[in-house]
């Protein structure tokens, strides 16, 4: 078996110049012939690039800070130190904890996922996505002061 240097030297003609970048080099190492016929197409390998860890440090700190916000909004409204200004979430305190805890997070949650889906896949510009995540984190430290602010008069 002849051995090929190159996906394009297999095909006999030039790759694009994107093709022979880095994430999208393919070595014939990885993916031998198949019943002696070639393979012709592959998935990109898959990076870690450092937007993707700033949006999953971005997405890890939000959600923590939205636990925290759960729980001292609970401690503030079981001490009777503040009040509920959201209508809907004050509803779901009053009917059940466990519900209002669960449905904050998964309205977090989804709002987070669909955030970082768009950032993913180029729905939006990603530095504009970027802004919006951090400007929403730093409402939730600022909030967590505040909260915890409250908590220490008590």
């Amino acid at each position: 078996m002849m051995a090929y240097r190159s996906l394009a030297h297999r095909l006999g003609k030039s790759l694009p110049a994107r093709a022979r970048r880095g994430a999208w080099r393919l070595s014939p190492a990885r993916f031998p012939a198949v019943n002696g016929a070639f393979w012709t197409t592959a998935a990109p390998a898959v990076t870690c690039r450092w937007h993707d860890l700033q949006l999953l440090s971005l997405i890890v700190a939000i959600s923590g800070l939205s636990a925290l916000d759960s729980g001292f909004t609970l401690l503030l409204l079981s001490s009777g130190a503040a009040l509920e200004l959201n209508p809907f979430m004050q509803i779901l305190i009053e009917h059940d904890v466990r519900l209002f805890v669960a449905v904050k997070g998964l309205v977090t949650g989804g709002g987070l996922v669909f955030l970082a889906a768009a950032m993913k896949y180029r729905c939006r510009k990603p530095a504009r996505l970027s802004a919006v995540l951090q400007a929403i984190c730093a409402l939730y430290v600022t909030l967590i002061v505040y909260e915890v602010q409250l908590i220490e008069a008590v």
